[in-house]
């Protein structure tokens, strides 16, 4: 996330390496686990890893924990979280 944060503000010290895998793994992160949330229109690469840096920011101690459970917390608040209507259809027989 550090290096994605210097590459947001043009720092030429930035390695653009570490930037582009921070922002591919909470997209596809998102993008694997779409179907919990109200998946918004239009919804960005640029939008996904700007709400996941401000929520890892404003929470440092819960650093220690996975990164897929982080994800899960920050997507389902930030993107109002439907995961109880998709297990319910799913326990119906319905598809995702």
């Amino acid at each position: 996330m550090g290096e994605y944060e210097k590459a947001k503000r043009n720092d030429k010290s930035t390695d653009w390496r570490k930037a582009g895998e921070y922002v591919g793994y909470v997209t596809g992160f998102y993008d694997a686990t779409w179907f919990f949330y109200a998946d918004p229109e239009n919804v960005t690469a640029g939008r996904i890893a700007a709400v996941v840096a401000a929520f890892l920011k404003r929470n440092p101690k819960k650093w220690n924990r996975p990164a897929w459970d982080l994800g899960m917390e920050r997507f389902g608040k930030h993107f109002q979280r439907r995961i109880r209507d998709s297990m319910v259809h799913w326990r119906r027989g319905g598809g995702l």
